[in-house]
């Protein structure tokens, strides 16, 4: 009987797998480059150019040379391309997934979008390698992007489709950082900015607290303690918390004539935060 099956199926899979390709090659690949572009448009606002656009097998789209940004173009982003395609080994999970992976100047981010059926939940991982940030950034609101640095994250953040808030955890390591060449902020901060970041964030019922987000610079240690509970719109998401400086020996008197009202005794300088992450506010 299995060897009557097998080459049944067999046959079967062969003619599936003809029929995939005479519909990927029988699709106009420049018409559905300009279907995309167009949907963008529509949808965002926002103009999406690309060189060229490849289809393969199976369902898989790779758009190269990709540029997104406004009308006006204060801003924009590029990317070297963008890659598009099932995770068809998630379904043995039951979990139906999409990964898009940006590539940029050798230096990569995918984002993996998961709907699980049992339970059903939406679920968002993030994996981050070497990702040149302001490769990526050229323009943010009319100006070029101030820092230069390189992204190495991985996150996962999971939200039940009916009730409940979101939960999952992400950690960021952000190398190589330092103000861009001709920025105007880069001889005021260029003391400032730290060379290396690290932090670690948890979300839980749609509460998100920073676990350890710190960094080091020449004015000194930096500890962001943050905490927000998380809106639909991101941006209009309350924030609180403190940055805790333990300031440099070279730095304290400056500090102390800076933010000496926020001084406690145990020497560090905590600077409270508040608004929202679309507006916020430090040492207010």
């Amino acid at each position: 009987m299995v060897k009557k099956i097998l080459p049944a199926v067999g046959y079967w899979l062969l003619f599936f797998a003809a029929l995939l390709l005479f519909v990927v090659r029988g699709i106009d690949q420049e018409w559905v480059m300009e279907s995309v572009v167009g949907a963008v448009g529509e949808k965002t606002g926002f103009v999406l150019s690309m060189k060229s656009m490849s289809l393969s097998l199976p369902f898989s789209a790779t758009m190269n040379d990709v540029s997104l940004g406004d009308k006006d173009g204060r801003t924009k982003i590029r990317a070297d391309s963008v890659e598009i395609s099932p995770v068809y080994w998630r379904l043995l999970m039951l979990r139906a997934t999409v990964a898009v992976t940006v590539r940029v100047d050798g230096g990569w981010t995918t984002v993996e979008v998961s709907r699980g059926m049992f339970p059903a939940r939406a679920l968002v991982s993030l994996e981050s390698r070497k990702f040149q940030v302001n490769k990526a950034v050229l323009a943010l609101d009319g100006a070029a992007f101030p820092i230069e640095a390189e992204l190495d994250a991985t996150a996962g953040v999971s939200a039940p489709l009916k009730g409940g808030g979101p939960g999952g955890e992400a950690v960021f390591y952000i190398n190589k950082i330092k103000l861009s060449p001709g920025s105007s902020v880069s001889t005021m901060l260029s003391g400032v900015v730290p060379t290396s970041a690290k932090c670690r964030a948890e979300v839980k019922d749609g509460n998100l607290a920073t676990k350890e987000c710190s960094a080091e610079s020449t004015m000194g240690k930096l500890d962001l303690r943050l905490t927000s509970k998380l809106m639909p719109d991101a941006s209009a998401s309350p924030i609180g918390g403190s940055l805790v400086i333990m300031p440099a020996e070279k730095a304290a008197a400056m500090l102390d004539v800076l933010y000496g009202k926020f001084r406690k005794p145990d020497g560090a300088y905590y600077l409270p935060i508040g608004g929202t992450f679309g507006n916020p506010r430090i040492g207010v």
